[in-house]
């Protein structure tokens, strides 16, 4: 909400009222909100198009589902937290029609510190049509009319204006109010796609061009243990994920909109700050475990949050956020520091060096094996990553006090280069993400040992350690976990890529 709107008060009484009160022909206050809507997207799109982006996609909310859930109650009396000028939570709200302090609002949490407190705490039905879906709607009129307007330039041709949303957390199919009807996601869907669905579907119909939420790994423990504990053992790796995936999907197959692809807009290993898996091997092997996940549940597109944790966070005065899922780490003073890859953008470049298609790989570990595998193939190159992933290792282990077992491994490739019968001798170069490689954290534990000196600290950039050359027969390429006649080289918890080449 732009600070120009505050003076026009509660925007519930905006399509009644106009700019001027005394002017009947001045513009309604809705209609000059509609067209600050344009504007803002119009002002973007452009700026994302000058820059050479072929897409914009906006994303209208972010996790309405979990925003400010608590009040500031004084024995009966509650007040919303100040946030800002609009002083509550949802400014699609008005505050007289929902009383804060009321003992008989519907959708109460019981462990909430006020029971028969309801509306606006998190996972309520009526953040959807209070809220969400009113903003949605302006955005998604405002975009197609965008589009339309642009198109007719040549400047911008085949460049497109696309919406998503709801962009929830996801919590609420586990921890909601409403119980166990459809979560709040599963009737955003209904409420845009159905038009039968009055209220909400004559008013709410629009367009949707992907369905967006966010998951975090630690979020899985949400199936057993409350808000407070999000971050205790996963012992379910990726349920929680498959169930938010299933009920999406199953809701748009049901209004014929199964093209509508999912994106994962916010996503990481862990949501919580603590503890060092997002700055350490532990978020890696999570990465490596959970892309092909996604891939399995048809998410199509997705993105990290931040891209470095002190930036974004105050400017570079402010502390560093290590514990943050980021891309990249600020390490340093606050006049002079440099960028620093966390292991898990390790891995991403990992996958950024398999070229190729992705081929079918068939894993036989032993019995209580945490081994995978992940493949692709050009007519150039052969990659192969192998990751070991044992969610007890990575999530509430904080002190690390829990180890867990190195594994070798053997891998046989066929048909390198797309081809059966290529022989002679083929380039293996293998690069790795484990405990003491690759990893951020060995580079942070070693300043902090050293006062803050990092000569001689090992480098947290993706490692090469290995390069060496291999014979194919027929196509066919023996790999094992290590190089051959060397000792062997089993992988703990961690990830491996061995990329194998003509040259």
């Amino acid at each position: 909400m732009p600070i120009s709107f505050i003076h026009y008060g509660e925007p519930e009484t905006w399509g009644d009222r106009r700019i001027d009160p005394n002017n009947a022909n001045s513009p309604k206050i809705i209609d000059h909100y509609k067209d600050y809507a344009k504007a803002l997207v119009r002002y973007i799109a452009t700026r994302a198009f000058t820059g050479s982006a072929q897409t914009a996609v906006f994303e209208v909310s972010n996790e309405i589902d979990i925003a400010a859930d608590y009040p500031v109650c004084n024995g009966s009396t509650c007040t919303p937290p100040y946030l800002g000028p609009w002083k509550r939570w949802l400014w699609w709200m008005n505050p007289t029609t929902y009383s804060f302090s009321s003992t008989a609002q519907a959708y109460a949490i019981t462990d909430e510190d006020n029971p028969q407190l309801g509306f606006p705490n998190n996972g309520d039905v009526r953040r959807l049509g209070r809220n969400l879906l009113p903003v949605q709607k302006i955005f998604a009129d405002a975009i197609t009319a965008v589009n339309a307007e642009l198109g007719q330039n040549s400047a911008y041709n085949g460049k497109t204006i696309e919406v998503a949303g709801p962009a929830m957390a996801g919590w609420n199919l586990i921890v909601r109010p409403q119980g166990t009807g459809p979560s709040l996601e599963e009737q955003f869907i209904e409420q845009v796609f159905n038009p039968s669905a009055l209220p909400y579907g004559a008013k709410f119909n629009m367009p949707l061009n992907h369905f967006s939420f966010h998951y975090y790994g630690s979020v899985e423990t949400l199936r057993t243990n409350t808000v407070e504990h999000a971050c205790d053992d996963v012992t379910q790796p990726f349920a929680l994920f498959e169930q938010m995936t299933n009920a999406y999907r199953a809701k748009l197959n049901a209004y014929n909109m199964q093209n509508v692809p999912l994106f994962l807009s916010e996503w990481g290993p862990s949501s919580c700050s603590n503890g060092d898996v997002n700055w350490s091997h532990k978020g890696a092997a999570w990465v490596a475990a959970f892309l092909p996940e996604a891939l399995a549940q048809g998410v199509t597109m997705g993105s990290f949050l931040t891209v470095e944790d002190r930036l974004v966070y105050g400017g570079p005065a402010a502390p560093s956020a290590l514990g943050t899922a980021s891309l990249l780490h600020t390490y340093g003073s606050e006049t002079s520091y440099t960028f620093l890859p966390k292991p898990h953008t390790n891995v991403f470049k990992m996958y950024n060096l398999m070229t190729g298609l992705r081929n079918q790989v068939t894993v036989t570990p032993t019995s209580g094996s945490h081994l995978n595998a992940f493949v692709t193939s050009d007519q150039s190159s052969t990659n192969v990553m192998v990751y070991n992933f044992d969610p007890y290792l990575v999530f509430n282990n904080d002190a690390n006090t829990r180890t867990g077992t190195a594994e070798n491994f053997s891998i046989s490739v066929s048909n390198i280069f797309k081809t059966v019968g290529h022989s002679g001798p083929v380039r293996v170069k293998r690069y790795q993400v484990d405990a003491t490689t690759s990893n951020l954290k060995n580079f942070i534990d070693y300043a902090n040992a050293h006062s803050g000196n990092t000569s001689g600290a090992p480098d947290p950039s993706l490692q090469l350690i290995e390069d060496y050359t291999a014979t194919a027969v027929n196509g066919e390429v023996q790999l094992q976990s290590s190089t051959a006649g060397s000792t062997p080289k089993p992988l703990g918890l961690g990830v491996t890529l061995y990329r194998i080449t003509l040259n």
